[in-house]
């Protein structure tokens, strides 16, 4: 990967992927295999937001199967996300607990012996997360694999958090919400699956670096930041509050304009945030002792992290699910349905 410059975090040109058309339409086949994606509202959503050209964006120089399998994981995560937010289950904690339960099971890195297989009997959901598994623990580390598992539960549990604030009318305080963000938008495994695109894993004494914690952070926080600026017209219909933007105005009594601006503000002090830690991390490593060629891959990967916050910024700039909100399906019918309610109790 070519090293950009910490302060070109918002470029003007994009670079599409060529590999992200072929990598649609295996995702959409994908997904077809499980049986899912099968309501018209749930389609068209799918449809318009170029879930692999969102990847190819975020990844400009990762190899066409490193985009094919992002891609599906990013697919198979956008229908979760609709199902939490538009759905019937957005206010049923329980059925939102169960489906975590049963998807976290299927993404869990067993050791062989004591694997739980997922039967053919399991929802399409379930079996496409183990599908998924299985792709994505195939030739890499066993801590690249728990590290994403556990942010996987984060995000999972982030959004089980966010259904109980609906059911029970709480509105987050901004700190809060900044903080929980990160999780329930799913951007620690994002980043994870950066070491996937770049094509290095690196050790924990990289992950557990100052500066390599507050770029991951910052990226993070900007990603979440962005998207909420460009999604709050669509949101606010929904009446949801787990957004910056409708926080500022839902508690702060700022007008949209003004929350607007104030996110803008958010997002040029992120970007500062960034490029202070991506400055700090070559020193940091070096005081760390670590070898030439993990000092090589931590920065290609820090790279590859400035390539996802230009990769999404350029998205949101460009991808109808956020420039043309109206066209987007009814908000109760972009839901898949997988969520029942659960008809166990939870161990």
């Amino acid at each position: 990967m070519t090293a950009h410059e910490p302060d070109t975090l918002f470029p003007v040109s994009i670079r599409p992927h060529p590999a992200a058309a072929a990598a649609e339409e295996d995702m959409r086949r994908w997904l077809d295999g499980f049986g899912l994606c099968r309501a018209p509202g749930a389609r068209a959503t799918l449809h318009r937001a170029r879930v692999a050209h969102c990847i190819g964006l975020f990844h400009p120089e990762a190899p066409q199967e490193a985009i094919r399998l992002l891609s599906r994981v990013a697919g198979w995560s956008l229908m979760i996300d609709e199902e939490f937010d538009s759905g019937p289950a957005r206010t049923d904690p329980a059925a939102c607990a169960a489906a975590v339960t049963a998807i976290l099971g299927a993404l869990a890195p067993i050791p062989e012996p004591g694997r739980v297989t997922v039967r053919d009997t399991d929802d399409a959901m379930t079996r496409a997360a183990a599908d998924l598994r299985r792709s994505l623990e195939s030739g890499r580390p066993v801590g690249w694999t728990a590290r994403f598992h556990a942010h996987m539960a984060d995000w999972m549990w982030g959004i089980y958090a966010e259904v109980v604030d609906r059911t029970a009318g709480r509105r987050p305080a901004l700190a809060e919400l900044r903080e929980r963000r990160r999780d329930s938008y799913g951007l620690p495994w994002y980043l994870d699956l950066c070491e996937i695109a770049v094509g290095v894993y690196l050790p924990e004494a990289v992950h557990r670096l100052p500066a390599f914690r507050a770029l991951s952070a910052a990226a993070c926080d900007i990603t979440a930041l962005c998207n909420d600026r460009a999604s709050a017209d669509r949101e606010r219909t929904m009446g949801d509050v787990h957004s910056v933007v409708l926080l500022l105005e839902d508690r702060h009594g700022m007008s949209p304009a003004q929350a607007a601006s104030r996110a803008d503000e958010m997002i040029t002090e992120d970007a500062e945030r960034i490029r202070s830690a991506y400055r700090d991390l070559p020193g940091q490593l070096r005081a760390a002792g670590l070898d030439g060629p993990t000092v090589r891959d931590a920065m290609r990967c820090a790279d590859g992290y400035l390539d996802m916050v230009r990769g999404n910024h350029a998205y949101h700039r460009t991808c109808g699910r956020y420039t043309e909100p109206d066209a987007l399906p009814d908000s109760a019918s972009r839901a898949e349905g997988f969520a029942a309610p659960p008809t166990r109790t939870l161990r």
